[in-house]
């Protein structure tokens, strides 16, 4: 067996090999091909969405009343995503994991200055920030992408006020047809891994049921409300207890 190494001669274990590859993946203009062209199922789910988004955001803002209300977007990508909730926000800070992205999302928010890009590993979360954030938003089922979903939460949860939220969208069990609609339309290589999740170009791309996003946040010992976003979509909120 063959074991790959860090520049530092260490073993890289599982998850950091996956963040690599997917670092790999969003670096690279696949993922750029992708965004550009969404199917009309994975268009629908993005735009109910960012409405959902921007519907919970503006209700936290209003029961809150914080001085400033700061937002944290894990997977920012190129700062799209950030466009539909930014006049919400007094703040916010969006991080990717891909250096493409996060120049692409400086590159769009240059001169703004309530927005603050940096390439962040969301795993290190609670090593880079207190507990600043009002809301923590995860979306395109970014966390479908990753192994370890309950660490993800876990790391989202340590920078989070008491009385915000995180808004996670995801996959649901019904996306399966509309993910390979439009994974294939590019040209992806594509393969069943399990019963819930793809794997494309190496990567994963999980589907969630209302029970396992309501087990992950039992584990994170946090209470869940989930929405549907449209049949391929839920929205999970999720906040402390």
């Amino acid at each position: 067996m063959v074991k790959l190494l860090q520049k530092d001669g260490n073993p890289i274990c599982s998850k950091e090999r996956q963040i690599s590859r997917l670092t790999e993946f969003f670096d690279g203009d696949k993922f750029e091909l992708l965004k550009a062209n969404e199917t009309p199922a994975i268009h629908n789910y993005h735009s109910q969405e960012h409405l959902c988004i921007r519907q919970h955001l503006n209700e936290l803002k209003k029961r809150l009343k914080p001085k400033e209300f700061i937002i944290l977007d894990i997977g920012c990508g190129n700062g799209s995503s950030i466009e539909y909730f930014i006049d919400i926000a007094d703040k916010i800070e969006g991080i990717d994991i891909s250096k493409a992205q996060e120049e692409r999302a400086k590159q769009r928010f240059s001169g703004n200055p309530k927005v603050i890009i940096k390439q962040v590993n969301a795993f290190d979360l609670s090593k880079k920030y207190p507990a600043i954030f009002d809301a923590v938003v995860c979306l395109g089922s970014t966390m479908g992408n990753l192994k370890d979903q309950i660490g993800l939460i876990t790391q989202a949860k340590s920078v989070l006020r008491p009385d915000g939220i995180m808004l996670f969208s995801v996959y649901s069990e019904h996306a399966r047809d509309a993910q390979i609609e439009w994974y294939s339309s590019i040209g992806l290589a594509i393969s069943d891994r399990t019963c819930d999740t793809l794997n494309v170009e190496d990567q994963i791309s999980k589907r969630f049921t209302r029970q396992e996003l309501g087990q992950l946040a039992k584990q994170a010992g946090m209470e869940i409300t989930i929405e549907p976003l449209t049949e391929i979509g839920y929205l999970a909120i999720l906040r402390n207890k």
